[in-house]
């Protein structure tokens, strides 16, 4: 076993040679897209796997676009390499709201967690805005140009909310777009 460490028994002090079973990695930073990255020792390339493969076959505009990609610097928003200039849609930064999860919270306690329609309870449990669905608040909320969600009491009135387990939930009329009166469940 020649070329592996020597070690020293802690009982008999007898010296015995220790065989490695992992590789040493070390830390690299890839020359094409920057990233620091463990990659194994013995490696004598200094391109990262996600880079490695496309290497050869790699345009200039390709280059150009991972340097453009190393030049920006660090954060968030704006200042985030995968930032697409804010396109999260509205109807999902309302229900992203502290506001929208204590509502929706406020509405499951109410029903004590019990569906509407068939009764049952606990399991997967959502809150439906009923009788006027979320789209049409959404709309009247754009309309009005109020300010902030927060301030549009219609979002959050307790009246117009309840509890159905996912199958009822699914075949409620707030459900389909093409029908807009009726419960159909």
């Amino acid at each position: 076993m020649a070329g592996y460490p020597t070690s020293k028994c802690k009982q008999c002090s007898s010296e015995y040679q220790k065989e490695t079973r992992h590789k040493r990695k070390k830390s690299r930073t890839c020359r094409v897209c920057g990233v620091t990255d463990t990659i194994n020792r013995h490696e004598k390339s200094d391109v990262c796997y996600r880079c490695s493969p496309s290497l050869a076959a790699m345009t200039p505009a390709r280059v150009v676009a991972i340097e453009k990609l190393r030049a920006l610097p660090k954060g968030s928003g704006t200042n985030n390499g995968m930032w697409k200039g804010g396109i999260t849609p509205i109807h999902m930064q309302v229900r992203a709201t502290l506001r929208y999860k204590t509502w929706r919270q406020a509405i499951r306690e109410r029903d004590d967690f019990t569906c509407c329609l068939c009764g049952k309870r606990g399991g997967d449990i959502e809150v439906d805005h009923y009788p006027r669905p979320f789209r049409n608040i959404l709309a009247a909320w754009m309309e009005s140009e109020t300010g902030s969600s927060d301030d549009y009491t219609d979002f959050w009135d307790m009246n117009n909310g309840r509890t159905l387990c996912r199958p009822c939930h699914v075949n409620t009329w707030t459900k389909h777009k093409d029908n807009n009166e009726g419960d159909t469940v």
